[in-house]
C-alpha cells in the first residue's frame, strides 16, 4: 500500500449498536450469496453503507471491503487496491496479478483479471468483495476490467457495488440471467414502523404516531432528511409546529434542516465543521494540525455520538469521515462565509500529510491551494514510485496543471512527463517534451530515465542509428541500474531492463544481426538472475523470441526451435499472451520449415487467437503478417488475403505503431495473385522508407519481394539489380530464410545471379555467399532443375549460357507444355514466359520451339 492512511479504505467501517433493525434488508441481502452481483443503487442519504455494515456483522461468510474515492481513477491504482482488499480475505492472493500489473505495457487489463479470477477461484469458501461509492469511479478501463471480472467471475466470489447511479456494466445481461439482487430507492425507504424506531428510540424523541406518520410521509422515507429532522427537533420547543412545517423535495428539506442543525451548533464545533471539511479523511492529529486545537479526539468524539454525520472508518474510533451529504454542505458554506480560509486549511494539511509520509494527499492539497512550487517539488520525489507502481495516469493529472515556469526550473518534471505520457501512447508528445529538457541539470536516474526516453522516441521514430546510441549511453550512465534504496532503487533498475529490451530490438530491427545476438545473450543472464519478478519474464520471454527468429533467420533450426519452445513455456505460464503470441508464430515459421506442416498451422492458430482477444493493432500487424506468410507457404493464398485484408492499418511515418510489415504482407499476397505490378509499386514505396529510416532487415526483405516482382513482370535487368543489392546487404549478417521461404522462384533468380557475377569474377565473397543459399534450398526445389555446375558444363559453348530459369522453361517446353501451363508450373505471369522464351530463342541462335528443341538436343541440353 502506498501509506498507512489508505488501509482505511479497506476496513468495513464499524456498525452502530443503535441501528434501526431492518429484518426484511438483511433477508433479502443474504441472496447474496446465492448471486454473483448484488447492486445497491439509490441516492445520498438512504442509508447504502449503514445497510451494508449491519449485514456484513452477521454474516459468516469473509468479506473484504474497498471504500472508493474519486483519486481511484487510475487503473494501476484501483487493480492495486482491488487485490491489497481480497488479500484481507486470502493472503497472498493475486501477487501473479500485482507483477503483471507492474510489468506495464506487457499486461492486458484482461490477462491481470484472467490470473486474478483463477487465484480467486482457489479460494475454498464463499466470500464478497464489497465496492462502496461506486459511482466516483468515472475510468472506462476500470469499468471494462469490471466488467471481465463479471464475466469470469469465480465461482467463491460474490460482488457487492454500493452507489448513488447505476454502473456501466452488463446489468441487463445478468438481470436475464438471474444473477443479478437489487435494492433501489423504494426498498432502503423507511416503513412507518421503522421511521418510528429510529426517531423515538435511536434519536431519543417521543412522538406521536401522527407525528411519526406526518414525517415519514414528508420524507418519503428518505433516512438522511429523518435525522436533519431529529436533530433539529432535539431542544425544540414546539414539535407539533415543527412537525407541521416540514415541507418540501429532498433538495430544501436538506437545506432547510442543515441550517436549523448547523444554528444549534456553538461557534466552535461550527467553525470545527467548517475547517476540517476540506479533508475527505481525518483522525485527532490531522484535525489538530488543520484547525490549531488540541483537543480534536474529543470533539470527533463527541460529534459520532450526536450522530452528526460522522461516520467512523476503524474500530478503534482513530479515523473518520464525514457523511458525503454534510460534507458538500460544509464545503459550500465554508466557500460562501470564509473563502479566504480555504487555501490556508489546505496549507495546513499538505505539510501534515507530507510529514506523516502521505505523499499523494500531500500533493493533492498542495494543489488544491494551489502551492505549486511545493507540489512540484513533492512529485518530483513521489513520481519514481508511481511509475514502479504504473500509476502514469495520477502522475499525468497533477502534472496537467502545473505551470510552464515550474518545469524550466525543475527539469525533471519534464522527464517524468514524458515517461506518465509514453505510457499512454502519446510519443508525438513525448519527442516534443524531450527536446526541452537539458540533461545537465538532472540527477544520473533521471538523466538515464531520458535517455532511455529519447532512445523510444527515436525507434517509434524509425531513427534507428540514434535509438541505439541513446540506449547504449543511458546504460552506460552511472546511477541508471541502481541508486540507494527504495522506489528510486526499483526504477533505476526498471529502466535498465527496459533500455536492455530497446536496445536489442533496435539492433534486430537495423539488421545487425550478430550485435544483437551478443546483447541478447548477456542480457538474458541479467534477466534470469533480476529479482525483478514483474518483469524478469517479459524479459526474458521477449530474449527468447528474438533469439528464435535470430537463429531461425541463419537457418538453424533445432537452435530457433529450443529458444521457441522456451518462450512459449515461460508465457504461458506467467500468463503472457503478448509474448506467447510472438512466441507460437514464431514457433509455427520454424515447423513450417521443419516439414511439420499440422504442427505449423496448429501453432499459428494458437497465435492468432490470443492476437484477436486482446485486439491490440501493433501486436496484430505483427502476428498476423507471419501468418499470412505461412498461409502463402502452405498454399492457402485466398485465406492469406482475406487476413491480410482485415490487418489494422497504422501511421506509416512510424515504426512502433506501423511495423513497415503490413504494405510488405499486402505485396506477398499480391505477389502469389501474379498481381505483379500492383505489388511493385507497395514495394518501391516501401524500399523508400525503410532505406530512409535504416531498417535493414525490413529493407532486404523488401528488395527480394520486389526481384521477384519485376522478374514476373519482364524486367529482368531490374530485378537482377535489385536482387543484388539485397544479397549484397544480406551477406555480412549472414541471411538466409528470408531469401530460401520465397522458395523456387528465388532459387531460379539467385543460381541465375550467380552465373552474371561469375562470369563478370566481381565478388568471390558473395558468391561464397549465395552458393550457401543455394545449398539451403529443399531438395525438392533443387530436383526440379538442373545442378548449376553440369549447367555451366553444358552450355559453356553458347556465347551467352542458358540461365536456370530458362533451361527449366525449355525443358517444360520439352514435355509439350503451353505457354499458359508453362506460367501454372512455375508460378509467373504468361509475360514471363514469353520473355524467357525469347531469350532462350535468342541465345540458340533460333526462331520458334521446334527449332529451340533441336538445337538443345544438339548441345545435350535436354
Amino acid at each position: 500500500m502506498p501509506n498507512s492512511l489508505l488501509q482505511t479504505k479497506l476496513r468495513i467501517p464499524p456498525g452502530r449498536s443503535t441501528l434501526v433493525a431492518r429484518p426484511r434488508l438483511i433477508q433479502k441481502m443474504d441472496q447474496a450469496l446465492t448471486h454473483p452481483l448484488t447492486l445497491i443503487s439509490a441516492p445520498p442519504g438512504f442509508g447504502k453503507t449503514t445497510l451494508l455494515t449491519a449485514w456484513l456483522e452477521q454474516q459468516p461468510a469473509p468479506a473484504a471491503w474497498l471504500s472508493l474515492d474519486e483519486s481511484d481513477n487510475d487503473l494501476a491504482r484501483f487493480l492495486a487496491y482491488l487485490i491489497a482488499a481480497l488479500e484481507t480475505v486470502q493472503a497472498g492472493v493475486g501477487r501473479q496479478s500485482m507483477n503483471r500489473l507492474h510489468s506495464r505495457r506487457t499486461a492486458s487489463v484482461e490477462t491481470v483479471m484472467t490470473l486474478l479470477s483463477n487465484d480467486l477461484a482457489a479460494i475454498p469458501r464463499d466470500f464478497l468483495l464489497v465496492l462502496d461509492d461506486y459511482h466516483l469511479i468515472e475510468l472506462q478501463a476500470i469499468h471494462e476490467a469490471m466488467a471481465f471480472l463479471l464475466e469470469h467471475l469465480p465461482r467463491p466470489m460474490h460482488l457487492v457495488i454500493a452507489t448513488r447511479a447505476d454502473p456501466p456494466l452488463p446489468l441487463a445481461r445478468l438481470r436475464a440471467r438471474d444473477q443479478l439482487i437489487e435494492l433501489r430507492a423504494p426498498d432502503l425507504r423507511f416503513s412507518p414502523d421503522e421511521a418510528a424506531a429510529f426517531l423515538n428510540t435511536q434519536m431519543g424523541l417521543n412522538l406521536t404516531p401522527e407525528q411519526v406518520k406526518t414525517l415519514d410521509t414528508r420524507a418519503e422515507g428518505w433516512i438522511a432528511g429523518l435525522q436533519l429532522a431529529a436533530l433539529s427537533m432535539q431542544g425544540h420547543d414546539d414539535i407539533a409546529g415543527f412537525v407541521r412545517a416540514f415541507a418540501g423535495s429532498n433538495r430544501f428539506v436538506l437545506d432547510y434542516l442543515a441550517e436549523e442543525v448547523w444554528q444549534r451548533q456553538p461557534p466552535e464545533i461550527q467553525t470545527f465543521l467548517l475547517q476540517t471539511s476540506i479533508l475527505d479523511q481525518m483522525n485527532a492529529a490531522l484535525s489538530d494540525a488543520v484547525t490549531g486545537r488540541n483537543d480534536s479526539a474529543q470533539v470527533l468524539a463527541r460529534l459520532e455520538k450526536a450522530n452528526l454525520f460522522v461516520v467512523p472508518l476503524d474500530d478503534v474510533r482513530q479515523w473518520y469521515r464525514y457523511h458525503h451529504l454534510f460534507a458538500d454542505l460544509l464545503q459550500n458554506r465554508l466557500q460562501q462565509t470564509r473563502p479566504e480560509q480555504i487555501a490556508e486549511l489546505h496549507h495546513k494539511a499538505s505539510l501534515w500529510y507530507e510529514q506523516n509520509g502521505f505523499a499523494n494527499e500531500a500533493i493533492d492539497h498542495a494543489l488544491a491551494v494551489p502551492e505549486f512550487d511545493r507540489a512540484a517539488g513533492l512529485i518530483e520525489h513521489t513520481a519514481p514510485a508511481l511509475l514502479v507502481r504504473s500509476e502514469d495516469r495520477t502522475l499525468r493529472t497533477w502534472l496537467a496543471v502545473l505551470p510552464e515556469d515550474l518545469y524550466q526550473a525543475r527539469p525533471s518534471l519534464r522527464v517524468w512527463q514524458a515517461v506518465a505520457l509514453a505510457g499512454a501512447g502519446d510519443f508525438q508528445i513525448v519527442e516534443t517534451l524531450m527536446a526541452r529538457v537539458d540533461d545537465a541539470q538532472l540527477d544520473p536516474l533521471t538523466r538515464g530515465v531520458a535517455a532511455m526516453m529519447r532512445a523510444t522516441v527515436a525507434l517509434f521514430r524509425s531513427d534507428l542509428p540514434h535509438a541505439i546510441e541513446s540506449a547504449r549511453n543511458a546504460l552506460n550512465i552511472a546511477g541508471v541500474t541502481a541508486a540507494s534504496t527504495g522506489p528510486e532503487a526499483e526504477l533505476g533498475r526498471l529502466t535498465a531492463v527496459f533500455l536492455s529490451i530497446l536496445l536489442a530490438e533496435a539492433e534486430f530491427v537495423a539488421g545487425q544481426f550478430h550485435t544483437a545476438l551478443v546483447t541478447l545473450r548477456e542480457k538474458i543472464d541479467f534477466g534470469e538472475s533480476s529479482e525483478l519478478a514483474s518483469f524478469k519474464t517479459v524479459f526474458v520471454g521477449y530474449v527468447h523470441v528474438r533469439l528464435a527468429e535470430l537463429f531461425y533467420e541463419w537457418n538453424e533450426i533445432d537452435t530457433a526451435a529450443q529458444h521457441a519452445a522456451q518462450g512459449v513455456a515461460i508465457a504461458h505460464a506467467e500468463h503472457n499472451e503478448e509474448f506467447e503470441s510472438y512466441a507460437l508464430i514464431a514457433l509455427a515459421q520454424i515447423k513450417q520449415a521443419q516439414g511439420e506442416q499440422a504442427a505449423a498451422i496448429e501453432a499459428g492458430e494458437q497465435a492468432m487467437a490470443i492476437t484477436g482477444g486482446r485486439n491490440i493493432p501493433v501486436e496484430m500487424r505483427f502476428v498476423g503478417a507471419r501468418q499470412v506468410i505461412l498461409l502463402i507457404q502452405q498454399g492457402r493464398v485466398d485465406e492469406a488475403a482475406a487476413l491480410a485484408h482485415r490487418m489494422p492499418a497504422g501511421d506509416s511515418g512510424t515504426w512502433f505503431m506501423r511495423g513497415v510489415q503490413t504494405p510488405i504482407t499486402n505485396a506477398r499476397v499480391l505477389i502469389a495473385r501474379r498481381e505483379f505490378e500492383h505489388a511493385a509499386q507497395l514495394l518501391e514505396q516501401t524500399q523508400v522508407e525503410t532505406q530512409a529510416s535504416g531498417e535493414t532487415r525490413m529493407l532486404i526483405e523488401t528488395l527480394a519481394l520486389l526481384a521477384l516482382a519485376r522478374r514476373e513482370q519482364g524486367d529482368v535487368a531490374g530485378a537482377e539489380t535489385v536482387l543484388a543489392r539485397a544479397l549484397a546487404l544480406a551477406e555480412p549478417e549472414g541471411y538466409v530464410r528470408t531469401f530460401v521461404d520465397l522458395g523456387e522462384p528465388m532459387r531460379f533468380m539467385i543460381s541465375d545471379l550467380r552465373l552474371k557475377i561469375e562470369k563478370d569474377g566481381s565478388s568471390q565473397q558473395l558468391i561464397e555467399y549465395i552458393d550457401k543459399l543455394l545449398a539451403t534450398f529443399p531438395a525438392a526445389v533443387v530436383e526440379t532443375i538442373h545442378k548449376s555446375e553440369i549447367i555451366n558444363h553444358k552450355s559453356a559453348i553458347l556465347p551467352e549460357p542458358l540461365s536456370e530459369r530458362e533451361l527449366a522453361v525449355l525443358k517444360l517446353i520439352d514435355a509439350g507444355l503451353s505457354n499458359q501451363e508453362i506460367a501454372d508450373r512455375l508460378v509467373v505471369a504468361v509475360s514471363t514466359v514469353k520473355t524467357h522464351i525469347n531469350n532462350i530463342y535468342s541465345k540458340l541462335g533460333v526462331g520458334n520451339r521446334v527449332q529451340a528443341l533441336a538445337q538443345a538436343r544438339e548441345l545435350k541440353l535436354l
